[in-house]
């Protein structure tokens, strides 16, 4: 009898374990996704973009944005402190709503927030290998790299020094085996990216097993390759040696575009490059070395997908990443009006260079 009690307990205690890994995945979901989903409306649509654009100057920009969800940045004394403050604002929301995320998606939108993480690193790497003084004001804390972290990274004397900082970190695999010292400043920034693109390709790997992540993921894969194309095209602008240029390539996973590591701008536009809606609509870009419209295209294709994706599926990280990329759209085009408000550009110019 006492060995049939205790079976009996021992069932229904791993019934409630079943019960519990079942049911706090879903609700991890649920909210996350309400959260997410009800901070949409608060995204700033065209009408709200028009209104600030139209604004004379930066302190009239400042006061219309009293009227919106960014009323905590209207005191922004200049346009680079407005842009201080927004990254911060942008970067603290979205580890405020990661922490919410679905485990199983946690590491892919960790590994995106790297890139943010990596602007840091270069920025600290380069003042070190220049040895220069750096503006603390300059570097947002984020992800892994904490504000403790971060002041260790400033303090640190040499690249050595940070290696020892960044231990705990997913940047202490690249630190083992790279210091940098006399190699050039472009090459130090690829290797740094590269290593982001590579650790974020594994994420996807994993997401991609996820059910219901294959067609997220395929949105991600689809935008890293037009990341290549993008890399290649600065890679030509800096003037890279076709040789330099193919191992680069090689070392992002894209042996295919290396067989264009010497062919020109006009050549690259008109090769048989990956069959990428936002490359398909970016050949001008790319024959005019226009690094920034190509990005911006990148972007605004992979956040339409994204978007259209979450209408279709209500659950996973579908909305949750819909909403991520939406903010960093708004993000980049309240950058874009602060600075054309700044420099009294017609509105109209302003709005073509907005995404709405």
């Amino acid at each position: 009898m006492i060995f049939l009690a205790l079976f009996s307990i021992a069932f229904v205690v791993a019934l409630l374990g079943y019960a519990i890994y079942r049911v706090l995945p879903a609700s991890e979901y649920m909210y996350a996704i309400a959260r997410a989903s009800s901070r949409m409306p608060a995204l700033l649509q065209k009408d709200d973009y028009e209104k600030l654009a139209s604004c004379r100057s930066f302190r009239e920009f400042t006061k219309a944005l009293e009227e919106t969800a960014y009323s905590t940045l209207s005191h922004s004394a200049s346009v680079r402190e407005f842009h201080i403050l927004l990254e911060r604002k942008y970067l603290g929301d979205i580890e405020d709503l990661t922490a919410d995320t679905p485990r199983e998606f946690r590491a892919l939108i960790s590994s995106s927030l790297m890139r943010y993480e990596a602007n840091t690193i270069k920025t600290l790497v380069k003042s070190k290998l220049k040895g220069i003084a750096i503006d603390a004001a300059l570097l947002v804390p984020t992800g892994e790299i904490t504000q403790k972290v971060l002041d260790k990274l400033i303090a640190a004397e040499t690249i050595g020094d940070m290696a020892v900082v960044l231990q705990r970190t997913h940047f202490a695999e690249l630190f083992a085996s790279n210091f940098w010292e006399g190699k050039p400043e472009e090459e130090v920034e690829e290797e740094i990216d590269l290593f982001v693109d590579s650790t974020h390709a594994k994420a996807l790997a994993k997401a991609a097993k996820i059910p219901g992540g294959r067609e997220f993921v395929g949105v991600l894969q689809e935008k890293a390759l037009a990341a290549q194309i993008v890399l290649l095209v600065r890679a030509k602008l800096r003037g890279w040696k076709p040789e330099r240029l193919k191992e680069m390539l090689g070392k992002a996973g894209a042996s295919r575009l290396a067989a264009l590591a010497d062919k020109p701008l006009d050549e690259i536009a008109s090769a048989d490059l990956p069959d990428i809606s936002a490359i398909r609509e970016s050949h001008e870009a790319i024959r005019q070395g226009d690094v920034i419209q190509l990005e911006r295209a990148i972007d605004e294709r992979s956040t339409q997908q994204m978007e259209s994706l979450a209408k279709m599926h209500l659950e996973g990280a579908y909305p949750i990443y819909a909403y991520i990329l939406a903010r960093k759209r708004e993000k980049q085009n309240l950058q874009v009006i602060s600075m054309g408000t700044s420099e009294g550009i017609p509105a109209e110019s302003i709005m073509g260079m907005v995404s709405a």
